[in-house]
Formats: structure tokens, C-alpha cells, sequence
């Protein structure tokens, strides 16, 4: 599913960018630029619209105004914590994918129950981003 699309950037508010194609929606919120960028650079190459915010606020604030089908956030930032991205998201019944170095047992389980749909360890494994994108995309329907 990862091949080429072809993509354009357009720049929204501060610290948010949105690059389209076709597939899900998908808002990445990472405050790392390279580690924000190469997973876009991914999940576009997938096919799926990608939406990216630098911190959790500029994400919050992305979410206000664009419809998206699942939310990835890293866990540990310094303009919010993922937890709050997760609360937004479940608030706009949007599934959230925790993604963090961190990611073990326990915190996936504190995850799951502030409402993620799951928590993904970094380095992040493509092929189960994939699968999870999808799975959390179908139980919202």
C-alpha cells in the first residue's frame, strides 16, 4: 500500500501543516520535525491525507477546523502531552494512536484507558501503523 502519490503542502496556522491524497485522514501531532515529517512522508506514500501539527495545542487547534478519520500522537511533548490530544480526540469520537519511545506494557494499558486506541512503540513499525490506521478507522464507523 506504501507507493507513490503525488502531494501538496499547504501551510494552516501556526506550527500545523496539511499534506493531501487520497485514503484516510490523519493527524500527526509529533514535535520532533524530522520524526514528524518522515512518518507524513509515509502514511502519504500509503495513500492517506496527512494533516501535522507540531505540539498538542497546534494539534487542538487543527482538530477545530479539519475532519480527520484517526489522530497519531507522540506521547511526550513540550507544548502538551499526548494525553491531550487523546482527550480531544475522544471527545470528537476521533480514534488516537499513542506513539512513544515509552511504550510498554503499562503505559500502553494507561493508554487504552484514558481512550486510545492503542499504543505503538518507537521506532514505529509501517506495517502495524498500517493496520492499526485501519482497525482504529473502522471501529469509529
Amino acid at each position: 500500500m506504501f507507493e507513490g502519490h503525488p502531494t501538496a503542502e499547504l501551510e494552516i496556522g501556526t506550527g500545523a501543516k496539511m499534506v493531501t491524497t487520497d485514503g484516510l485522514r490523519v493527524l500527526i501531532v509529533e514535535d520532533d520535525g524530522n520524526s514528524r515529517e518522515s512518518l507524513a512522508a509515509a502514511l502519504v506514500d500509503g495513500g492517506h491525507q496527512v494533516s501535522m501539527a507540531s505540539g498538542a495545542h497546534s494539534g487542538v487547534e487543527l482538530l477545530q477546523t479539519t475532519e480527520v478519520d484517526v489522530i497519531v500522537t507522540d506521547l511526550m511533548m513540550e507544548a502538551g502531552d499526548g494525553f491531550h490530544m487523546v482527550a480531544h480526540g475522544v471527545a470528537r469520537n476521533v480514534p488516537v494512536i499513542v506513539v512513544s519511545a515509552f511504550c510498554g506494557p503499562e503505559q500502553r494499558a494507561l493508554a487504552k484507558a484514558r481512550g486510545a486506541f492503542d499504543c505503538l512503540g518507537k521506532p514505529i513499525d509501517l506495517n502495524e501503523l498500517e493496520a492499526t490506521l485501519l482497525a482504529a478507522a473502522a471501529s469509529r464507523r
